[in-house]
């Protein structure tokens, strides 16, 4: 276990309630933690660090896994934190070596695929070590390693693969696209959003994530109608995350005083032009 741990100031800005915040720091902080995200702890464990009814750690529970800030495994009582590696990751042989003894003393976890993709994109000489260690995901991995560890393996030790066709191309999803397409609140025109959510950079991709989820949140608040949000493709392209960020919440959006929703009629012409865009812009974007 480190004698530290890194934590993004992000936190504090998240649209959490008290319980989610404390809750996340409590996950990233406790004494079983281990830096790469990946580790066991019983949620009875955590109730009694906590000292808090089971009602309320379910509901923070509930949301930090609803907001994708960790996935875990109740067969196997293993938590993973989904962006630990993103700010901390093992400097030297040594703790790569740690890292290697820490998954050999796991029970069987789906999340070790997790870790092995998330130890791909934030700490290449990880996944080299990992993969050398289980090459064919035995022992405590879970089974479906074995397709996992080929990919990781021409990633860190191969030749880089050939250019895919547009087509094959199209077909694929970039890294972050299934967090944000889970919260985006309008399913439809999915390959158009692969396309544009690829464009982007690793930050854009997380603002544009967190922006998402907020939006949803809000929507399910506000009754917002969602023929007036757009295709995720067209929020995308249009950089429509930074009007979320900071705290805001964009025109329209809020609940009336009456407690009723506040959406925007669809007759209402000064509040369409209020939103900025056309909810009825012809796209060409296909539903998902």
């Amino acid at each position: 276990m480190a004698t530290y741990f890194r934590i993004c100031p992000r936190i504090w800005y998240e649209p959490w309630d008290t319980d989610m915040r404390y809750l996340a720091l409590y996950l990233l902080t406790n004494d079983r933690r281990e830096t790469e995200g990946l580790y066991r702890i019983t949620k009875r464990a955590m109730l009694a660090d906590l000292q808090w009814s089971a009602n309320r750690f379910s509901r923070a529970w509930d949301a930090l896994l609803e907001a994708g800030f960790m996935d875990y495994d109740d067969e196997a009582n293993v938590v993973f934190i989904r962006n630990a590696l993103k700010y901390q990751q093992p400097e030297n042989p040594n703790q790569r070596k740690h890292a290697v003894a820490v998954v050999e003393q796991l029970p069987q976890t789906h999340l070790f695929n997790d870790l092995l993709y998330a130890a791909e994109r934030y700490s290449k000489p990880l996944a080299k070590v990992l993969v050398e260690a289980f090459p064919n995901g035995s022992g405590t991995l879970a089974e479906p390693l074995a397709n996992r560890s080929e990919t990781v393996t021409e990633t860190v030790a191969k030749p880089p693969a050939p250019t895919p066709t547009p087509e094959e191309h199209a077909s694929e999803e970039p890294f972050g696209f299934a967090d944000f397409y889970k919260v985006y609140p309008r399913k439809q025109g999915k390959a158009a959003a692969v396309r544009a959510f690829e464009k982007l950079t690793m930050q854009a991709r997380d603002l544009a994530t967190t922006a998402a989820r907020r939006m949803g949140q809000q929507q399910k608040r506000s009754g917002y109608d969602l023929k007036f949000i757009p295709y995720p493709a067209t929020w995308l392209n249009q950089r429509r995350w930074e009007e979320w960020q900071d705290g805001k919440v964009p025109p329209g959006w809020e609940a009336s005083s009456d407690g009723e929703p506040d959406f925007i009629h669809p007759m209402d012409a000064n509040s369409i032009a209020s939103l900025g865009y056309d909810p009825f812009e012809k796209t060409g974007e296909d539903d998902a």
